[in-house]
């Protein structure tokens, strides 16, 4: 009789996650970090919007990367997955964008949408996940190989053709500081901390706490606001409308407001004078021309001008400004920027099957059992059901030692394979016993191993295991 017994295993697959390491060839612009493959390397888990590779060509550029090697991996590969993480900028691009992954093998080109999975991959404003699976290398239609995966390049391929946005309305720009323009006593509410009265209309969430005000016998005051600028996001192009936002209210009656808009010291147009209400509400002033040239409006008009609000006060009773800000109304043509901030690959694999030879077991228990169920009835009968369900388990402990006839000498090592099985995940198959009950698969619940205290050439073992059903 044999004094050993085999454990093999065939583990269950398994995911490698590879991540640039290198630039192979760049066209993109990387924003955030020095070189491109930085701006995409990080880890799946962790994405860094911060760093990106972007482009607004109207033709397709491509940025292509060398990948990390794989270590200790051995086994099958099941198949290998792309993937990226990207956006377009503000908008969405035009109908005709292209954005591809793509991998490089051998001096050919092998875009996401020829992947074995793969679908058309359409950009929003949000950064979205996007992946392509092959299961055969597509140069080789061959399983893939690890040499295949240390040599891996892939990358992006993408392009921004040109948009028009028609009718399109800006995002509203507020004050940003306090105008050269200015008449009466213009106040802040509560006195504020600080200085500037801008700062009491500037907020994009309306707050009536914060307002501009007239105290008693101020009469009639206004103030001129510099606001931000339109080009801070590459606007261009012919205005068709520009407006001007104020949300105001009264504290009694026939309290009047006036917008202006000032250009180099001098009004240019106003609303006249506009009543106000007991309730909060937006007025406007709206210009579709300019003012004194009767020509388009451009974004240069816009951004030299001052404005203005002036409302009125009576015996205590005043008008109360809390918002302004600014839109114009425009067809926008621009090309967005369309960024990519992370891209990795999967390489799903099955590592190759291990065994494990271990001298027999000291002792071992072996317990089938057969669940039954017992119900009692309150007229004290009594039922019972054979729900046909076995339970097998199986208990075993033992010695290791050094021996030179075993596959690996020195105990300590056999006991690290039986060790990376059970974490493993899946079932064992155990051969070698006299007991046939023993010779089938398992799944281990629990292994143990420590040195003996009284011998540190020999290691205790034992492990816990429930019956694989296939």
């Amino acid at each position: 009789m044999s004094a050993t017994f085999t454990i093999t295993q065939t583990p269950a697959s398994k995911d490698l996650w590879i991540y640039p390491n290198g630039d192979y060839y760049t066209d993109l612009t990387a924003y955030g970090d020095t070189n491109n493959y930085e701006c995409v390397d990080e880890s799946r888990v962790i994405p860094d919007t911060n760093t990106y590779v972007y482009t607004t060509s109207t033709s397709i550029v491509s940025d292509l990367y060398n990948f990390e090697n794989h270590t200790t991996e051995n086994g099958t590969i099941n198949n290998i997955v792309l993937y990226t993480r990207a956006k377009s900028h503000l908008v969405t691009p035009d109908s005709s964008a292209t954005y591809d992954m793509r991998l490089e093998i051998s001096g050919s080109t092998f875009f996401s949408s020829e992947a074995t999975y793969g679908t058309d991959i359409n950009l929003s404003t949000d950064y979205n996940i996007f992946s392509c699976l092959w299961v055969n290398n597509p140069e080789t239609e061959n399983a893939w190989t690890w040499t295949d995966i240390d040599n891996m390049i892939a990358g992006i391929s993408c392009d921004s053709p040109t948009k028009t946005y028609y009718n399109y309305i800006s995002p509203a720009r507020r004050p940003i500081a306090d105008g050269a323009e200015s008449s009466g006593n213009l106040v802040k509410s509560g006195g504020g901390s600080s200085a500037s009265l801008y700062e009491h209309i500037d907020e994009a969430e309306l707050d009536t706490n914060n307002y501009l005000y007239v105290p008693t016998y101020g009469g009639f005051s206004s103030h001129s606001f510099v606001m931000d600028e339109y080009d801070s996001i590459g606007e261009s192009g012919e205005i068709i409308a520009f407006r001007m936002y104020v949300v105001a209210r009264r504290t009694g009656g026939g309290i009047q407001m006036q917008l202006s808009v000032y250009e180099s010291g001098s009004e240019i147009s106003n609303t006249g004078d506009v009543a106000l209400t007991d309730d909060w509400e937006t007025y406007s002033l709206e210009l579709t021309s300019h003012p004194t040239t009767s020509a388009a409006l451009t974004f240069a008009d816009v951004n030299s001008w001052e404005l203005m609000v002036g409302v009125g006060e009576s015996t205590g009773v005043t008008g109360r400004i809390a918002q302004m800000y600014s839109q114009v109304e425009y067809d926008r043509t621009l090309n967005p920027e369309i960024r990519t901030t992370q891209c990795y690959v999967k390489v799903n694999y099955t590592p190759s099957s291990s065994s494990c030879y271990l001298h027999k077991p000291s002792n071992y228990i072996f317990n089938n059992s057969r669940e039954v169920k017992k119900i009692n009835f309150f007229n004290n009968n009594r039922k019972v059901y054979d729900l046909q369900r076995n339970s097998k388990n199986l208990s075993m402990s033992g010695i290791e030692y050094y021996d030179t006839s075993m596959k690996e000498s020195e105990a300590s090592d056999r006991l690290e394979v039986l060790k990376d099985m059970s974490e493993n995940e899946t079932y064992i198959t155990l051969s070698g016993f006299d007991d046939s009950n023993l010779n089938t698969e398992w799944v281990i619940t629990n292994m143990n191993k420590n040195k003996s205290s009284s011998n540190p050439n020999i290691w205790n073992w034992s492990m816990e295991l429930e019956k694989y059903d296939v």
